[in-house]
């Protein structure tokens, strides 16, 4: 009964996507900085896209996607953020011809509550929409179909987990805190559509130390052309954060003939996530910058 499966895969920086569809995969470039011009602009660097048959709830599949690479948690006081400037969209292909039928499009917006203080927060945040987070960010999604886009939902971003002092403890130990406060930022749509947008720790595993000391592995190193100690792996991304764009999306809702899983008679979604910036931008003499033109995507990797 594969034929009657609806795709779940995982695509990440340098591995071909894993399918349990019955035709390959094919994929593009995506990086964790290797690609040599988004890693000059991190904020649209999409690093990784997962995509999956929910575990909780197999009526629906999870898409993540994650941008900005190897953050570092500590990273005050201007903590990592989405960028304002830049078009983030997740894109469904549902008939096989390796085009997007539905899009995900995501926009963000940051506001400064206290421009003469270079803290981001105070004491005690509860939430991303807290008034002691001074530094926030909101973001809407539109649905993108035939041409027509319609706004679908919006929220807000979660503080960067910063520390007890600034996030609200409730007495719960600092990462359980930190969660409870997260957890506030899911959306979930009356049509069973979950959407959450915000700082997660990267759970990608890659030994970069290795991979770029000319495509070395540990574990096979007395194999190589220069032979080392054999050892097991390090995660280079272990303790680094990244941004997370999540999707948990009813499967019926992404179909061409808008059945679920069970009915369907077109089981195989495919899904790349990807970035774009505008054309065209100018840098006033006040400083602020003023972009337009047309989009143009700057970051995709794909799944299939």
């Amino acid at each position: 009964m594969l034929r009657k499966r609806i795709l779940s895969g995982i695509a990440a920086s340098g591995l071909l996507a894993l399918t349990l569809a019955v035709v390959p995969g094919t994929s593009n470039a995506s990086s964790h900085r290797e690609a040599p011009l988004i890693s000059q602009d991190p904020q649209a660097d999409n690093t990784d896209l997962y995509f999956f048959r929910s575990p909780d709830n197999q009526d629906t599949v999870t898409i993540v996607a994650n941008y900005i690479p190897l953050e570092e948690p500590n990273g005050g006081p201007n903590f990592n953020s989405f960028g304002d400037d830049v078009r983030y969209e997740l894109k469904v292909d549902n008939n096989g011809d390796g085009e997007e039928d539905i899009t995900y499009r995501f926009r963000f917006k940051t506001k400064n509550l206290a421009p003469n203080s270079f803290l981001y927060a105070g004491p005690q945040v509860a939430s991303g929409e807290d008034p002691n987070l001074f530094v926030q960010q909101t973001f809407t999604v539109n649905r993108v179909q035939h041409g027509d886009s319609d706004e679908i939902a919006h929220g807000n971003v979660p503080p960067a987990n910063v520390g007890p002092r600034t996030i609200k403890t409730s007495g719960a130990d600092s990462a359980a805190a930190y969660e409870e406060v997260a957890r506030k930022s899911i959306v979930t749509l009356k049509n069973g559509i979950k959407i959450f947008a915000g700082p997660r720790d990267d759970p990608f595993f890659v030994d970069l130390g290795a991979i770029f000391d000319l495509g070395g592995l540990r574990p096979f190193n007395n194999l190589h052309l220069i032979p080392r100690a054999a050892g097991a792996g390090i995660d280079g991304v272990s303790g680094y954060n990244t941004h997370s764009i999540i999707m948990q999306i009813p499967i019926k809702l992404l179909t061409a003939d808008h059945k679920g899983p069970n009915d369907t008679k077109q089981p195989v979604l495919g899904v790349y996530a990807s970035a774009s910036r505008q054309s065209m931008r100018v840098i006033r003499s006040d400083g602020t910058v003023h972009n337009s033109g047309d989009w143009r995507q700057v970051s995709p990797w794909a799944t299939r």
